[in-house]
This record gives C-alpha cells, sequence and structure tokens, in this order.
C-alpha cells in the first residue's frame, strides 16, 4: 500500500521540520537573553536603550521588533517606533516581569496583524534585581521562509500548527 509506504517518510519529515522550529526558537531565546544582558539595556535608561536598540536590531535581522519596559509594562525604547500596545496583558509578559522568567508565547504581531513570537526576557542589572522586561518579536512569515524551505513529495505541504492545533505557518 502506497500510503503505508509514505508513513516513514512522512515520520521524518515532520521529525525534520519539528526540529527546525526548534532550533530557530532555542536561537531566539538565547539571542533574546543576550540582548537582555547588554550593559546599555540593564542600565535602565531610556536614551541608553534607545541608542544601543537600533544598532542590536541592525546585527539580529531576524527580530521583526524590540521593545524594552519597566516592571510595570511602560516602555522605555522600541526600534522599529512601535505603536502603543500594552505588554501587561501578555501571560509572557507577566511571566518576565513577575516571576523573572523567560517566556514565550504565539500572539498576533499588531502592527502587521500577523501571527508573531513574542518572546519576554527579563532584564537585571548588575545586582541581578529584576529592573525590567525586554521583548523580541518575530515575524512568523520570516519563520516559514525556512519551513517552506523542508523538501516534500510533490503536492505535499509543510505547516505548523501551535497547541491548541490552530495553523500558524
Amino acid at each position: 500500500c502506497r500510503a503505508r509506504a509514505e508513513h516513514p517518510r512522512l515520520v521524518g519529515l515532520a521529525r525534520g521540520g519539528a526540529a527546525l522550529v526548534e532550533t530557530s526558537l532555542k536561537a531566539r531565546l538565547s539571542e533574546s537573553r543576550a540582548i537582555a544582558a547588554l550593559p546599555q539595556l540593564s542600565s535602565m535608561e531610556p536614551r541608553t536603550q534607545g541608542e544601543a536598540l537600533p544598532i542590536v536590531f541592525q546585527e539580529f535581522s531576524t527580530w521583526t521588533e524590540l521593545n524594552t519596559f519597566d516592571l510595570d509594562g511602560q516602555r522605555l525604547a522600541s526600534v522599529p517606533p512601535s505603536a502603543s500596545w500594552s505588554p501587561s496583558s501578555y501571560r509572557s509578559f507577566q511571566t518576565a516581569s513577575r516571576a523573572g522568567q523567560q517566556d514565550w508565547e504565539i500572539t498576533r504581531w499588531t502592527a502587521a496583524d500577523r501571527p508573531a513570537l513574542l518572546i519576554t526576557t527579563p532584564i537585571r542589572n548588575e545586582r541581578r534585581e529584576l529592573t525590567g522586561v525586554l521583548s523580541s518579536v518575530v515575524d512568523l512569515q520570516n519563520l516559514a521562509v525556512s519551513v517552506q524551505a523542508v523538501k516534500v513529495s510533490r503536492g505535499g505541504r509543510v505547516f505548523v500548527l501551535d497547541q491548541e492545533g490552530t495553523l500558524i505557518i
């Protein structure tokens, strides 16, 4: 039966696609931690952060938007200049600002009304005290380019679902 012969290949493709998404997520999480640890960000001075974020943004081309917030959700710096959205309603912001732990979620990127990966990373001062939050946004269209590069048989498609089964890519 053809379907049975294709089964191992489909499982392999699914694992390969999942590994690609997981590798991309791990890289973005690591980059976000590195950015949040920069002295220019941990200073919590809006002017210093505002000067540093555009440089960082150019260096890490996978990011769509970078923002810094104080623990109350007040925006301190943003690149590109962002429409005002309140981070306090996002679960991941609550985790970063209250528990001091990095978190992420899939949401709608307000600037383009498309699915996005929102990573929130605690910012700590030199004494390791929690002082703010870096929000890093990746437009999932960027990830879609990588996922679509996965080779499948003619007529096949690669897609990514969230934990509720909603089509993301």
